[in-house]
C-alpha cells in the first residue's frame, strides 16, 4: 500500500483495501494463465491508497528503501535496550522503482528473481505487458 508518511501508524479500515484487493485479484488470474520466463520468483505489487480500476499500472524495479532509516536506541518495559528503526522517507526515488510509481499515484508491478529484479529481455516484457493490460 501507499509509503507515504501520513499513513505509518494508521489503522486501515477494510473499504481501504477494497478497490487493491479487486485489481489484485485481477492480475493473479492473468498470473496464472502465464508462463513465467525462467528466473521470475514472484511478481510485487503495490498500491497507491486511492487506487481504483483507473489508476494506472507501471512496470518498476524494486527501489532499495523508502525510508533513510535511523536507529533509535529505547528500552522496553523491563528496562532492556532495543533498537526502533525509524526514518524519514526517501525525497527521490529512483527513476522508474516502485516508490516512485506509488508517490505518482500509479500501481507498481515489480517483476523478482532471486537477484529481486528481472532483467529485461524479450521474454520477460511479454508477459509484463499481459500483466499490466487493462
Amino acid at each position: 500500500m501507499d509509503v507515504s508518511q501520513k499513513n505509518y501508524f494508521v489503522t486501515p479500515t477494510r473499504e481501504i483495501f477494497k478497490n487493491a484487493g479487486k485489481i489484485a485479484a485481477s492480475i493473479t488470474k492473468k498470473v496464472l494463465n502465464l508462463t513465467f520466463p525462467e528466473k521470475l520468483a514472484f511478481i510485487n505489487v503495490n498500491f497507491p491508497l486511492d487506487a481504483n480500476d483507473e489508476t494506472p499500472v507501471e512496470l518498476t524495479s524494486l527501489a532499495n528503501k523508502f525510508l533513510v532509516f535511523k536507529p533509535d536506541l529505547r528500552k522496553d518495559p523491563r528496562n532492556n535496550d532495543y533498537y526502533f528503526l525509524w526514518g524519514n522517507p526517501v525525497q527521490e526515488a529512483p527513476k522508474g522503482s516502485d516508490i516512485e510509481a506509488i508517490m505518482h499515484g500509479k500501481i507498481s508491478v515489480s517483476p523478482v528473481t532471486a537477484d529481486l529484479n528481472l532483467n529485461n529481455n524479450k521474454e520477460s516484457n511479454n508477459l509484463l505487458d499481459k500483466l499490466i493490460e487493462k
